[in-house]
């Protein structure tokens, strides 16, 4: 079963799944699973060149942790379509602060998800 999200002001189906690093797991190694994906930074960075043909269709986008620095991915804005934002916590605002960097600095148009 899929999860609901609001988008667009309507409750639609995701179908997104959130890939994520097990402990001592090597973000060059992780198993990327067909589908639409949101996948760490650390996998991002350690495999761009190979995902990026993914992130330009829209079926890849990368999950940012809270805390992560939003510039590590000023470079590849363009293509990704969808980027993901964490919240450890209601109260944390780290992740809110890094939609307001993406969207006021560096542009951002694309789809966020907290």
């Amino acid at each position: 079963m899929s999860d609901r999200i609001l988008k667009n002001g309507r409750v639609v189906e995701d179908d997104r799944l959130i890939v994520q690093l097990a402990e001592g797991e090597a973000a060059a190694d992780i198993a990327v699973p067909a589908g639409p994906v949101l996948v760490p930074l650390a996998v991002w960075q350690a495999r761009r060149d190979e995902l990026l043909a993914r992130a330009r269709s829209g079926a890849l986008g990368v999950w940012l942790a809270a805390g992560e620095e939003v510039a590590a991915l000023a470079a590849d804005l363009e293509v990704l379509q969808v980027i993901g934002l964490h919240f450890p916590k209601f109260t944390d605002g780290r992740s809110y602060s890094a939609a307001t960097l993406l969207r006021s600095r560096y542009g951002y148009q694309g789809e966020l998800r907290a």
